[in-house]
């Protein structure tokens, strides 16, 4: 049987005990979704409401849940930064601190982006102007691993080299 997307995201991170900020009919029918791999179909069945009903309600207590786990992952960002972050499975501050800037800049959102009436070319560069600050911001937090690389002795955002033995 497929697993739905909030099982695969909340599979093993799920607390044990309902969090003050998700209500407790959501906190049922997400524990009878992730732990107990219920459908939405039966739980929506026993409760005797729709389906997407049961569906939205899931899924609003597992983003609550994703907000909170994120800004305890990254307390000195933004909460859109961190939300950002963990949504592009940056668990941690290791793994952002590992990843390129390419990498961070797929997943990070520009903070504060109001769109106006400019023509689209100047939105755009203002788009981009705006994520390249929201990196920067976690940048700020969370420095990059820069490693020496052993091939041309420069510097890069790279993973250290593997441990290597000579053969005997």
């Amino acid at each position: 049987m497929a697993r739905t997307e909030v099982q695969r995201v909340l599979a093993g991170i799920l607390p044990d005990e309902a969090p003050a900020y998700v209500e407790a009919g959501d906190w049922e029918i997400l524990v009878a979704h992730v732990r107990d791999g219920e459908m939405y179909t039966a739980i929506a069945a026993e409760r005797g409401v729709t389906s997407p009903t049961i569906q939205q309600r899931a899924w609003k207590a597992a983003r609550r849940i994703e907000r909170h786990l994120a800004a305890r992952a990254f307390p000195d960002l933004p909460p859109s930064a961190a939300t950002d972050l963990w949504e592009g499975h940056f668990r941690d501050k290791a793994a952002v601190s590992r990843a390129t800037d390419a990498e961070l800049l797929r997943h990070l959102s520009p903070l504060g982006l109001v769109r106006h009436e400019a023509p689209f070319a100047e939105w755009e560069i203002e788009y981009e102007a705006r994520k390249r600050g929201t990196l920067a911001r976690v940048r700020e937090a969370i420095p990059a691993n820069k490693v020496t690389c052993p091939c041309c002795g420069g510097t890069g955002l790279v993973d250290p080299p593997p441990a290597t033995t000579k053969p005997e």
